[in-house]
C-alpha cells in the first residue's frame, strides 16, 4: 500500500491497532491522520491570523457585530477564536448566531454549548437558528435574501466574523466557514438546493474542483453575502487563516490532503473505519466513515463502521427513503416524481454502494435491528463479530485498511483525484 503518492496524498501508517490484532488472517494496514506540519510563519492563533488579515471588519461600526460560528456537532475551535474576536472589538456589541443548519439540539446542550463563549465574550446576545423557520420557535423565523431565505441576523448584518474548522467532507469537499455563513444560516429547504447535487458521484471529500456541491455552496454563500463586510477565520488543527472563506478553502486544502488523505494504489477488500466523537452518537453521521472512503473498496467488498450510534438513526428521512427504495434505482426514481428533501442523497448512495455488492456492517450493539434491516446493514456486537463478517464476505487473506478516524481520513485510489484535487475517475 502506497501512502505518499505523486499526488501529495499522504496518512500515517502502522499495524499496531486493537482492531489489527482482532483482524487475524486479514491483510491489514492502520491508518490514522497525520499532525500537520505548520510552517514558521503561519498563524497560531486566531488573534494572530485576525490582525494579518487587518482585524475584524468594521464597515458600520454602529452596527453590532455578527459572529457566526458551528454548532455541537463540529469539533470547531470556536471559543478561543470568540475571545481573540472579542479583544479585537473592544466595546462594540457582538451578537453570535449558532450555525446549525438542518441540525436540532436541545436545551441543555445549547446551554453546555454557550457557556464557554459566555465566559470569554461576556453577556453577548446568543441565537441558534433554526432551519425549520417555524414561527412559533424563538429560534424560527427566516429573511428572504434574492433566492434564498436565511437567518434575519445574517440578513441584517453588515459586519460578520464566520468561524470555521476546515475538515473532510464527504460530499461538500471541505467544511469551513463557507459552510457556516450558508448552509448552517438557511432554511432546510434552501439547504436542499445544495444538497442535492449529493446526489451526483463527483460530490466527494478533500475535492474542490468540479465539485457541484461545494461549487453551489459557493455561489449561494456569494449570494447571501452580497453587500457585507465579511471575514472569514478558518483553522485547522493548531493553524490559523483568515480572510475570505473561499480563499481560506484553498489555502488549508494542501494541509488537509495531507493531514487526512490516503491514496491506494488497487481497491481493498474490505475497510474498517472507527468513528470518534462527537459523530458516533447517530448513524445520520456515522456513516461519514463509510463515505469518505467508499470509493476506494471493490465491488463485492467490505466495509465496517465502529460507531456506538447510541442515539440510533438520528434524522430519519433517509431512513424513509431506504424503507421504500430497495435498490438505487427505485430510490432515484421516487425522487424524481416527489422532489428531493434533506437526506435523501445519503439514501440513494448506500442503495448505490450496496448495489456494487458492498456488505456494510456497523459495530453497534444497541443499534435498533428493524432500522439496520431497512438499511441493509449487519449490526455486529463486537471487533470479534465484525472479523467474522468480513471474513465471510472476503475471505482469509484479504487486504484492507483500518482508519483510526474515518469520520476525516479519506481513503482513495490513486487515479481518482489529480493533482489539482480533482475527481477524475
Amino acid at each position: 500500500m502506497n501512502a505518499h503518492t505523486a499526488d501529495g496524498l499522504a496518512a500515517s501508517q502502522s499495524n499496531e491497532s486493537p482492531w489489527a490484532e482482532s483482524l487475524t488472517g486479514l491483510n491489514v494496514q492502520v491508518v490514522a491522520p497525520r499532525l500537520p506540519v505548520v510552517a514558521p510563519d503561519a498563524c497560531t492563533s486566531p488573534g494572530a491570523a485576525l490582525a494579518v488579515a487587518g482585524g475584524v471588519p468594521c464597515s458600520a461600526p454602529a452596527t453590532p457585530l455578527l459572529v457566526a460560528l458551528n454548532d455541537p456537532d463540529r469539533a470547531t475551535r470556536s471559543v478561543p477564536a470568540l475571545a481573540g474576536i472579542s479583544a479585537a472589538v473592544g466595546e462594540r456589541e457582538i451578537r453570535v448566531v449558532v450555525a446549525t443548519g438542518s441540525h436540532v439540539f436541545d436545551e441543555p446542550t445549547r446551554r453546555a454549548h454557550e457557556a464557554p463563549l459566555r465566559a470569554v465574550a461576556g453577556d453577548i446576545a446568543i441565537r441558534w437558528h433554526s432551519g425549520t423557520g417555524d414561527a412559533a420557535e424563538t429560534t424560527g423565523g427566516h429573511v428572504t435574501v434574492g433566492e434564498y431565505s436565511c437567518d434575519p441576523w445574517l440578513a441584517e448584518a453588515q459586519d460578520v466574523v464566520a468561524i470555521g474548522s476546515v475538515e473532510p467532507h464527504w460530499f461538500a469537499g471541505l467544511t469551513g466557514s463557507y459552510k457556516t455563513l450558508s448552509v448552517g444560516l438557511m432554511s432546510r429547504a434552501d439547504i436542499a438546493k445544495s444538497h442535492v447535487f449529493a446526489l451526483d458521484v463527483a460530490a466527494r471529500p478533500l475535492v474542490l474542483v468540479g465539485n457541484p456541491v461545494h461549487e453551489e455552496i459557493v455561489r449561494t454563500m456569494d449570494a447571501l453575502l452580497e453587500g457585507r463586510s465579511v471575514v472569514a477565520l478558518d483553522h485547522l488543527g493548531e493553524q490559523w487563516v483568515a480572510g475570505s472563506p473561499v480563499d481560506n478553502l484553498h489555502a488549508l486544502l494542501p494541509i488537509a490532503r495531507e493531514r487526512w488523505g490516503c491514496a491506494v494504489e488497487k481497491p481493498l477488500d474490505f475497510l474498517v473505519a472507527r468513528v470518534l466523537p462527537p459523530l458516533d452518537g447517530v448513524l445520520y453521521q456515522a456513516e461519514k466513515g463509510l463515505k469518505n472512503s467508499e470509493h476506494a473498496v471493490r465491488d463485492g467488498g467490505v466495509i465496517v463502521i465502529d460507531a456506538a450510534c447510541e442515539r440510533g438513526v438520528g434524522p430519519r428521512r433517509f431512513m424513509d427513503l431506504l424503507a421504500r427504495a430497495p435498490d438505487e434505482s427505485a430510490a432515484r426514481a421516487l425522487i424524481d416524481a416527489e422532489g428531493y428533501r434533506l437526506g435523501d442523497h445519503k439514501a440513494v448512495r448506500l442503495r448505490a454502494l450496496q448495489g456494487r455488492g458492498v456488505a456494510i456492517g456497523v459495530v453497534a450493539p444497541t443499534f435498533p435491528r428493524a432500522d439496520a434491516d431497512v438499511a441493509g446493514i449487519r449490526v455486529l456486537a463486537d471487533r470479534a463479530e465484525a472479523a467474522a463478517f468480513i471474513k465471510s464476505h472476503v475471505g482469509d487473506g484479504a487486504s484492507g485498511v483500518f482508519l483510526e478516524d474515518g469520520a476525516h481520513t479519506v481513503v482513495h485510489l490513486q487515479e481518482q483525484v489529480n493533482e489539482q484535487g480533482q475527481a477524475c475517475s
